[in-house]
């Protein structure tokens, strides 16, 4: 009798260290390993359903290959680049070298000059100079048919004579006479007459254009429009950016500092010809301007599938569970992918021909949005929802 007790003993001896090298050997396996050896997914073990256990199967679908996503891809635009700026710039133009003016009782000789402006609203200060040989009586001048000027000038000097801004037009014409009566003789000798004006130059929009073939306009999910500012000096004015008349940009820009990115919405481009606006009141040299238009890549796969009021209840009660369940084509290659239910995200890496993940917490109440990206290529058979 004592013996068969040892022997009991022993063999009860042996069970409990085989029991413990086994709870060791799990202990000691990867996460993944030991989920999947447990057949479990986030902490919870999904024990396998009897035959009176009752399955409710919400979503079945044969998915077939998948692989990785090809990412999405850019195509670059250089356009040339643009100088906003405003100057003021000195300029003489010769009118004639020599006048004689002269005015009796019987005769007269005045002179007409014309000369053209090509902006007078740029014009900032306009004056007319001449040298004067011999001088009688008073020198007068019209300027398109206004008297401006009406005045004695003494003989071998120099007369400035200042234009009124108001009046200048884009054709003008001066009248050079002498006064005279009679029983006086009026008489001017004039040389190098000269028009001296200062002009403001200015350059404060420019256009820039940029081709977008159909091909590209179909898959263009948006577009980065960069460029970088650079100035004199400090500027505080706005620079203003449109695509096709849309307003892009409308900020004072960092001078000299870093690149400016702008955002383009895919729906202000068209196919063919897209125009580009650069305007302000300041200085801006703009340069290595580039338009990146950021293609589509492909999409997630997504699925969708319903759970009613009463499941949705019971499973958030933990009075039951679902369960999604991949079977995977024969193969003893490894399985990597994320899987996404709504806003949840799990990541899948198993050799085995089946996984299954527990969403019973991460549901949502009526549609329910699932979506793979696959790491490597495989196949899934199956991809389902059980309630349980």
């Amino acid at each position: 009798m004592i013996e068969k007790r040892g022997q009991a003993g022993n063999i009860a001896t042996l069970i409990s260290l085989i029991a413990l090298f086994m709870l060791i050997y799990i202990l000691l396996l990867p996460q993944e390993a030991r989920d999947e050896l447990l057949n479990r997914e986030d902490g919870r073990t999904r024990i396998s359903p009897s035959a009176e256990d009752e399955i409710k199967v919400l979503f079945s679908k044969f998915v077939g290959d998948v692989s990785p996503l090809k990412q999405s891809k850019g195509i670059t635009h250089t356009i040339a680049g643009v100088n906003l700026y405003s100057n003021i710039e000195n300029e003489i133009v010769t009118l004639a070298e020599e006048l004689l003016i002269t005015k009796g009782a019987f005769s007269e000789n005045s002179q007409t000059l014309n000369f053209p402006l090509d902006y007078p609203k740029g014009v900032k200060k306009a004056e007319l100079y001449t040298l004067i040989g011999n001088s009688d009586g008073n020198l007068i001048v019209d300027l398109n048919g206004r008297q401006i000027f009406n005045s004695d000038v003494q003989a071998n000097s120099q007369e400035l004579i200042q234009l009124p801004l108001g009046d200048l037009t884009e054709v003008n014409t001066l009248t050079l006479s002498s006064s005279g009566g009679l029983f006086t003789m009026g008489k001017h000798e004039l040389k190098d007459i000269r028009l001296r004006k200062q002009v403001e130059v200015k350059n404060r929009l420019s256009e820039r254009t940029i081709s977008i073939p159909a091909a590209e306009l179909k898959d263009l999910e948006k577009a980065i429009l960069s460029f970088s500012v650079y100035c004199s000096h400090d500027e505080n004015d706005l620079l203003k950016v449109l695509v096709n008349g849309n307003t892009v940009y409308s900020d004072v820009p960092f001078c000299n500092l870093r690149r400016v990115e702008i955002e383009v919405d895919a729906s202000f481009t068209k196919d063919g010809a897209n125009t580009l606006v650069f305007e302000s009141d300041g200085d801006y040299v703009i340069e290595e301007v580039e338009w990146q238009s950021l293609l589509r890549g492909e999409r997630e796969s997504e699925y969708a599938f319903n759970i009613n009021d009463e499941d949705y209840t019971n499973a958030r009660r933990g009075i039951s569970y679902v369960f999604v369940v991949f079977e995977f084509a024969l193969s003893d290659e490894r399985k990597t992918f994320d899987f996404y239910i709504n806003d949840k995200k799990f990541e899948i890496n198993t050799l085995n021909p089946d996984y299954t993940v527990d969403i019973s917490d991460y549901l949502e109440n009526g549609n329910n949005l699932m979506r793979l990206r696959p790491r490597n290529s495989f196949e899934i058979i199956d991809m389902r929802v059980e309630l349980e």
